[in-house]
């Protein structure tokens, strides 16, 4: 997935859970109308599309869409490359424990 596909996802997850129809990336959810409960669903809706668990204070910290975009879009990375690491080991597990099967 793309910058640019994080950032039209999180344009459209904006415009619902705020209820507006435009929205800039360089605007403030809380100029928009966003609180701390909008903020709570704005993180479930986070985590559910892409995955990743993200921490209130994220929507704090990173208020705009184009500063959350970036943050979703590395750790989304980070997640996949944690992903891939576990896989790798799961698979060196199954590996030996099918090779001293045949031992």
């Amino acid at each position: 997935m793309s910058l640019e596909e994080v950032e039209d996802q999180l344009i459209g997850i904006w415009k619902e859970v705020l209820s507006i129809n435009e929205v800039n990336p360089e605007q403030n959810f809380f100029d928009l109308g966003g609180d701390s409960i909008k903020a709570m669903t704005l993180a479930r809706r986070i985590k559910k599309t892409f995955q990743i668990k993200v921490p209130i204070v994220k929507i704090f910290t990173y208020p705009t869409i184009e500063k959350l975009t970036k943050w979703v879009y590395e750790n989304k990375e980070m997640s996949l490359l944690e992903l891939d690491k576990k896989m790798d080991k799961v698979n060196d597990q199954i590996d030996s424990v099918l090779n001293n099967k045949t031992d």
